[in-house]
């Protein structure tokens, strides 16, 4: 019995070899298989260490800057890197290889070692989501080193946004969020301790790290506004009133101040009086109002359009 399983087993291979060598088709694709560098050049042993995978290997496949792990990230993983010129070091890609692989992918080999190569384009129209933290962003050292770039480089738009009177921590993580991604100059806050909760944390997603954050008690929330409409800025509180602007019609100033209340309460009467504007944003279901969070999303970036649009 086994050797009768044995015999139809050899004769299923046999003719499925026969099939692979005589049809046309399977034909052409093996001989596209083996035109490739990784099925006729690549050495697993010598070419397949972490500098190949997480820095060769994306640029081979032109992958987008942003996706590729940086020098300062990749020494401190990996100290024998490739080298960037003819030579390679001990324990990095062979030097045959890696020419091979040049040769197949049309590039040169300043190209494929250059620190930071240029940007291709991608000519593929298919779309992809795109939500990735870039590399650098990965290690603290690289963290440490962008957000000190980001301070002295970064230039924020005049909005100031108020959340001093917002207590629930969804609400105040999530808005220190769509600040810092919307660049808003500046964000208040009750307390500065808030972003020490793992709760603000989770829903921040490392916004606190870049977005600038002050904190404003809501006793001190009027000497605040007095502060900055001293300084040339809009007070403008988002609330409905009988005398509110509708956000689409409302012309934000280049310095401006959002005011946002309560959870439940709303803006407090004194300070209500002391807004330049306040600003409504149009309804048309039943629930009578949105979230703090999401209202103040909904101007923050109507506030960001129109400096952008002029």
């Amino acid at each position: 019995t086994s050797e009768s399983i044995l015999d139809a087993n050899q004769r299923t291979l046999e003719t499925l070899h026969d099939f692979l060598e005589s049809n046309a088709d399977t034909v052409r694709f093996r001989e596209k298989l083996e035109e490739s560098y990784y099925f006729r050049e690549f050495d697993a042993e010598k070419d397949f260490n972490l500098d190949f995978i997480f820095r060769q290997v994306p640029t081979i496949f032109n992958v987008s800057d942003s996706e590729r792990i940086g020098m300062v990230s990749s020494d401190l993983v990996n100290k024998e890197l490739v080298c960037r010129y003819e030579e390679t070091k001990p324990g990095s890609i062979s030097e045959h290889s890696l020419k091979t692989a040049i040769k197949a992918s049309a590039g040169s080999l300043e190209e494929l070692l250059a620190n930071d190569p240029a940007p291709t384009e991608n000519k593929d129209d298919a779309s992809f989501q795109k939500k990735i933290m870039p590399w650098e962003m990965m290690l603290e050292s690289d963290i440490d080193l962008t957000k000190n770039l980001v301070r002295h480089n970064r230039r924020r738009n005049d909005l100031i946004v108020v959340a001093s009177l917002v207590d629930r921590l969804p609400n105040l993580a999530g808005l220190c969020r769509t600040c810092e991604i919307f660049n808003a100059g500046l964000l208040t806050v009750h307390n500065l301790k808030v972003k020490d909760d793992q709760n603000f944390l989770g829903i921040s997603v490392s916004s606190e790290k870049w977005m600038p954050m002050k904190e404003v008690t809501e006793p001190d929330v009027a000497a605040f506004l007095t502060e900055k409409k001293a300084e040339g800025y809009l007070l403008c509180g988002l609330e409905q009133t009988t005398t509110s602007t509708p956000l689409q019609e409302f012309d934000f100033p280049r310095k401006c101040v959002l005011l946002l209340g309560k959870e439940k309460e709303g803006v407090p009467a004194h300070l209500l009086q002391m807004l330049d504007h306040t600003i409504e944003i149009p309804q048309f279901g039943i629930t009578r109002s949105l979230n703090v969070h999401v209202s103040a999303s909904i101007c923050i970036y109507e506030y960001t359009k129109r400096q952008l649009t002029g």
